[in-house]
């Protein structure tokens, strides 16, 4: 058989090729060829590009039969395709897909290919030429890029989004039917038109937006737009500038309907601005209450302590020694009482606010509470070692009750038969501390203060929770505490615009951090 033939020409005949030429032609043609002969499909000659497709070496493949050398080709439907060429079809098909063992591992291929009827001198049919071109790579950037823009095209339906496209060299617009409904109108119109609906308080937003655009080469802004039947609507804007060179020539991008969202936020808004005004009303009736009730409660104590003394003092000898304890009891439980109405009060004045912010100079402050736990600290043996300690703005008096809080918490929770040892450092705080806590404003300096005790300590995960007001980790009875002290210390700490926090361990000790501002404007 002749894997080509020659036309016939009356001009002077061209040199003959030989079939050495021919056949280079075929193996190097830059399209896969195979020629398979007989209702088997023996594969009679393949090349090099066939067997690159296939991933097979030519004594792999050549003089076999077609599904026998790839067997993975069978019920993919090219059997059915040759027995109808072999019937005098000639078929083609594009991006026609296959399943292929390369290397051991299935792949997809696409292929565009031919499938024509090979023909002997005297028209009978003896096999099948295949002249096929692979087309993967095509095939998977069309389908990747028809995939994105699917997902684009569900991102703009899902958002209800409308596009639009200016010509920045001739001004021409360029709209989508959703971005003329956005605007109030029912089809596209001059590109003034659509600027007129913008409310005139938001024409600044959108003059600013296209101002800076060419600068950011982004547009985005959010405006109201006044549609003829008098209603506000929200819309934003975003889009992109297309460059030719470094020339803008034009913006593409989308409008989105934001009204919703806008009244959500508003009313939410509005919702936090009553719950505020509420929660304000309630603190304000409660400190008033803790107030009044603290303070109408001293009379009535005092009564009580007056009585008992006199009843002691008086009658003492008279009572029986079970008698006593009882008063005794009495006398200490309105000690109590007396101290936990004076820390409510406290508390509450710290909540009224109004004093103002000096010069404070704490190493003062702490001398001063030392002389009044004077007789406390020879008592317990307690020494208070302090650093030098900075001048700060603050409330002379609320720097008072915050060490004397400390420092008595230190004294109420040491070991049993260990003399406290409390040790007050200061540090200002370094950009790295201060990254750490992102409370902290940048346009202000701030001290570290540390308050650390030898006492009982306490495990960790109640580190929180002391700062709560009645909240105490241990018997009040036997050491005192009514569960107000470190929640006074958090107040006033709040009320300097600082934090406060507790490093402890059980039987180890305390660590009271305080981070202040050195300047309260």
């Amino acid at each position: 058989m002749h894997l080509m033939n020659v036309p016939s020409s009356s001009k002077e005949p061209a040199e003959p090729h030989s079939a050495n030429q021919y056949y280079d032609l075929f193996l190097q043609a830059p399209v896969g060829i195979v020629i398979l002969r007989g209702p088997q499909f023996y594969v009679e000659l393949a090349n090099q590009y066939y067997l690159e497709i296939i991933g097979k070496t030519e004594q792999q493949f050549t003089g076999r039969r077609l599904f026998d050398a790839v067997p993975e080709l069978q019920g993919q439907g090219l059997e059915q395709l040759l027995n109808r060429v072999l019937e005098g079809e000639t078929l083609q098909f594009n991006e026609f897909r296959i399943e292929l063992l390369r290397q051991g591992k299935s792949t997809t291929i696409y292929v565009n290919f031919t499938y024509k009827p090979l023909r002997e001198p005297d028209g009978r049919i003896s096999g099948v030429m295949v002249v096929v071109v692979e087309v993967t790579e095509q095939v998977e950037s069309r389908l990747r890029t028809e995939a994105s823009e699917e997902r684009t095209k569900l991102a703009i339906e899902a958002g209800n989004l409308g596009l639009f496209e200016v010509n920045l060299v001739n001004d021409e617009l360029v709209t989508t039917p959703k971005f003329d409904s956005l605007f109030g109108f029912e089809g596209p119109v001059r590109r003034e038109d659509y600027i007129a609906t913008i409310h005139p308080d938001d024409l600044a937003v959108r003059d600013k937006a296209y101002g800076e655009m060419i600068a950011v080469g982004r547009l985005e802004y959010e405006s109201r737009i006044l549609w003829k039947d008098d209603s506000v609507h929200w819309v934003r804007i975003v889009g992109t500038v297309i460059y030719n060179g470094t020339m803008p020539v034009k913006v593409i991008g989308v409008a989105q309907d934001i009204t919703e969202q806008k009244s959500f936020a508003e009313a939410l808004e509005n919702k936090v601005k009553e719950r505020t005004v509420e929660l304000h009303r309630s603190n304000a009736e409660l400190e008033q209450f803790a107030y009044a009730t603290s303070h109408d409660l001293q009379e009535p104590l005092r009564k009580v302590q007056v009585f008992n003394n006199m009843l002691m003092e008086k009658h003492g000898a008279e009572l029986s020694e079970k008698a006593q304890g009882y008063i005794t009891k009495m006398m200490d439980a309105a000690k109590r009482m007396s101290g936990l109405i004076k820390d409510l009060l406290d508390y509450s004045l710290l909540s009224k606010g109004g004093s103002p912010f000096r010069e404070t100079n704490l190493a003062e402050i702490v001398q001063r509470v030392e002389t009044d736990y004077e007789l406390l600290l020879s008592q317990k043996r307690a020494i208070i070692q302090m650093e030098n300690l900075p001048i700060i703005e603050a409330v002379p008096l609320q720097m008072n009750q915050l060490f004397y809080n400390l420092i008595g918490n230190s004294l109420r929770y040491a070991k049993k038969d260990v003399p406290p040892v409390i040790k007050i450092s200061y540090a200002a705080i370094s950009a790295a501390e201060r990254e750490k806590q992102p409370e902290l404003l940048p346009n202000k300096s701030y001290g570290r203060i540390t308050v650390q005790d030898n006492g009982i300590g306490f495990d960790q995960e109640y580190a929180e929770k002391i700062f709560a007001i009645f909240q105490s980790l241990n018997e009040r009875s036997q050491f005192g505490s009514y569960g107000i002290g470190l929640a006074l210390c958090r107040k006033i700490v709040d009320n300097h615009h600082g934090i406060i926090y507790a490093q402890g361990k059980a039987r180890e000790g305390a660590t009271f951090t305080i981070i202040l501002p050195l300047h309260q404007d």
